[in-house]
């Protein structure tokens, strides 16, 4: 179904089906087509399109996607709990750590910081570079 809607459409349609009210679909919509106008007339736009059938068809589809693979972050927290546990018991103390750190992290305590450290070799300006090709001939 997704194949038949725009790229903006398909998007509406995911924003949509995470928040599916009225201002749900007023947001979705602003955030699909990048727009920051009239909001009653984004809001009207928003209804508009979200009565479009393979709008309705690809939501619901998405609606379904998202209940039959939904986990919440307590049931989540809850089976890295239980893992820890098991790993303690075993005396695996460094993956009952791991599991224990993954906690943290789906709580948001721990965030982790990658460093990305860029070395300019060289610079080379476009008039340099042309005088540098007179040079070489």
């Amino acid at each position: 179904m997704a194949r038949c809607l725009t790229e903006k459409q398909k998007k509406f349609c995911e924003l949509l089906a995470k928040n599916p009210t009225i201002q749900g679909a007023t947001d979705a919509y602003r955030q699909a087509y990048d727009c920051c106008g009239d909001p009653d007339t984004i809001r009207r736009s928003a209804m508009r399109l979200r009565k479009h059938p393979r709008v309705m068809e690809y939501v619901q589809e998405l609606t379904s996607r998202i209940a039959e693979g939904y986990l919440s972050k307590k049931e989540h927290m809850d089976k890295l709990a239980e893992l820890r546990d098991l790993a303690v018991q075993d005396g695996a103390y460094g993956a009952a750590f791991s599991f224990e750190d993954a906690r943290g992290k789906v709580a948001g305590l721990h965030t982790e910081l990658k460093q990305i450290q860029v070395n300019v070799v060289f610079s080379w300006a476009a008039d340099e570079h042309a005088g540098k090709e007179k040079e070489d001939d």
